[in-house]
Order: C-alpha cells, then sequence, then structure tokens
C-alpha cells in the first residue's frame, strides 16, 4: 500500500532536522578552523590566581568592585585548541553540546514517527515516543549542567587552573512552560488512541 503524501512528508520531518544539525556542525568545524590562530574572548571566573584582581571605584556614596568574572582572550594556536574554546565560548552561535542534544531528540522522534503505522496514527507506539520526547526534555537541564562541568575543567586544563568557567543562568520559566505543553499533550494522544482502538472495534 503506498504512503499518502501527508504522511510521507511527517516522516520527512526529522530528515529535515538532520539536516539542520548537519549543516550546523559544518558550519562549525569551519569556525574552529578559521580561529587557529586568532583571538577569542571567554567569560570566565578566577579559580586559583594569586595576583591582585580586585578593584573599588566609588560613585557618590555608593562603591563599584570588581568581582571574580571577567573576561579572558585567549590566542588559539591549534585545532584541537579551537574545538575546546568553541565549546566553552558562552556566545557561540554554534553550540556543540546542544547539537548533541538536538541529535537525540531528532533520533527519538525519527524512531516514534517511523514505528507508526498509516492505519493507526494514534498508537501506543506514539504515546511511548511522545513519553520518551517528555523525558528527554525534563533531561536537557540536567545536561546543561554536565556541559558547564565539563566547560569549567576545559578551562581550568587551558589556563593552568587559574580560572573555570562562570555559571550559566537557566531560563527557568520557558523551560516549565515547555514542560508543561509537552505534559498537556499526554493526555489528548491517549484519547485520540482510544478513539482510534473503538474505531477500530466499529469497523
Amino acid at each position: 500500500m503506498q504512503e499518502k503524501p501527508l504522511f510521507k512528508q511527517i516522516k520527512a520531518i526529522p530528515l529535515f532536522f538532520l539536516s539542520l544539525i548537519l549543516v550546523s556542525g559544518g558550519m562549525g568545524i569551519y569556525r574552529i578552523i578559521y580561529d587557529v590562530g586568532k583571538t577569542r574572548s571567554l567569560d570566565v571566573r578566577i579559580y586559583n590566581l594569586h595576583e591582585k584582581t580586585f578593584k573599588t571605584v566609588a560613585i557618590g556614596e555608593n562603591e563599584f568592585t570588581t568581582g571574580f568574572d571577567g573576561e579572558l582572550a585567549w590566542k588559539v594556536n591549534s585545532v584541537k585548541e579551537a574545538f575546546l574554546v568553541s565549546l566553552v565560548d558562552r556566545n557561540n552561535i554554534i553550540n556543540f553540546y546542544d547539537l548533541f542534544y538536538f541529535l537525540l531528540v531528532d533520533v527519538a522522534l525519527f524512531v516514534m514517527v517511523h514505528s507508526v503505522n498509516e492505519d493507526a496514527v494514534f498508537s501506543e507506539r506514539l504515546l511511548k515516543g511522545v513519553t520518551v520526547l517528555l523525558y528527554l526534555t525534563m533531561l536537557y537541564p540536567f545536561f546543561g549542567m554536565i556541559a558547564d562541568q565539563i566547560n569549567g575543567e576545559i578551562i581550568k586544563t587551558l589556563t593552568n587552573s587559574k580560572f573555570t568557567n562562570q555559571y550559566q543562568s537557566f531560563a527557568v520559566v520557558k523551560f516549565q512552560m515547555f514542560i508543561y505543553l509537552m505534559v498537556f499533550m499526554l493526555p489528548f494522544v491517549k484519547k485520540a488512541i482510544n478513539l482510534q482502538k473503538e474505531q477500530d472495534l466499529t469497523i
């Protein structure tokens, strides 16, 4: 039985996202090669630096004091170093951690879409697929925490333990809204599955 055009388009969605991920990865690799010999600015935090780095400026009755965080101008000397710098650069347009995470999500989406039968789109397999995507979404903050730990070790290695990475803030509200949306979808998928079963029994 030949698949309908709409169903073919749905199955092509993961491949489309995969192409975007590969293109972004290719651009990231090009940037790594381009950065060799260049100077990159990194947001770092003092870890084990004995030199005096604090300065206090009086502003009326108030004082402005420089702290632990600042920018480090780093001269990239090799492709390996350029790759490590691209990982820890928070201002980098292409984030390899996010690309890896999106690749995992895309694989889950690919498996979910290609396990669905055209005659019974709303099935237990679809529910399992949506549940897996929900769990992957919930794991994203922990994925970010692991990435921050890795970045801290990279900066320590590059700077001989003088600096580490700055703590990165997380958009909790936006993340919660996405979780709520995913959880909100689950009952509708379950309801659609029940309707599909009732329809099959009627036929």
